[in-house]
């Protein structure tokens, strides 16, 4: 029999008021890997996106019970006010609410990379964009644009910026980073390359890995200050 497990949780402020603004989406991930899972919108088993957009910041889904690691997910989640959290261990029985400090600037942007979810030599979308113009910056400070490399993948490297179609720089965040040793490998690419930082301009964050890629696996780090 076929068990499809529900997740349901609700943004709030720090005074534990519900988030409700439009906006946001969560990206699901295998518990303790940056492999997305695949997602359903209700337990009958109706496909969804993933990331998966936000409800009056709320997130809700099922996942394949059999698809599971411990009964856990873990949510990468861009809130509907640019801000980012990471909720790794994630049970069904909660938490159910997770606090956003709207009132922090600087948010650390964390984007699971797994060659499964990324075809070799593919510009890729992400499933999060970069905050709205004029609402926040990029800083290229020395985590501007940094990667955490979990699994190697021998002579390939990563891109990582803003997409082509949307007049954007594919590898403006980080240019032909190297996977091929376990642990940080820090990067700035052009649109970090300046003090100035990139102002934001609400474009899709893309990811391209070279065309032998077949094995890299890590997380990508960007700094964003957000406009208070």
């Amino acid at each position: 029999m076929t068990r499809r497990i529900n997740f349901k949780v609700q943004l709030q402020d720090a005074q534990g008021q519900a988030i409700v603004t439009s906006g946001g989406v969560a990206m699901v991930c295998v518990n303790g890997s940056p492999l997305k899972h695949t997602i359903y919108s209700d337990a009958e088993g109706t496909a969804a996106s993933n990331p998966k957009a936000l409800t009056r910041g709320m997130i809700e889904l099922w996942v394949l019970q059999s698809a599971m690691t411990n009964d856990m997910v873990d949510l990468y989640i861009q809130c509907p006010g640019g801000q980012f959290l990471v909720a790794r261990n994630l049970k069904q029985s909660g938490p159910n609410e997770l606090t956003v400090d709207t009132d922090r600037a600087i948010h650390q942007y964390v984007i699971p990379y797994h060659i499964t979810d990324y075809p070799a030599a593919v510009e890729t979308d992400t499933g999060f964009d970069v905050p709205a113009a004029n609402t926040a910056i990029v800083l290229p400070d020395a985590q501007g644009g940094t990667i955490r490399v979990t699994v190697v993948d021998a002579t390939e490297t990563l891109d990582v910026g803003t997409a082509t179609a949307e007049t954007g720089d594919p590898d403006g965040f980080m240019s032909a980073v190297a996977l091929t040793t376990l642990g940080i490998v820090a990067d700035d690419g052009a649109l970090l390359g300046t003090l100035a930082g990139h102002i934001a301009d609400g474009k899709s964050i893309v990811m391209t890995s070279t065309a032998g890629s077949d094995t890299g696996q890590g997380y990508v780090y960007l700094t964003v200050e957000l406009f208070n």
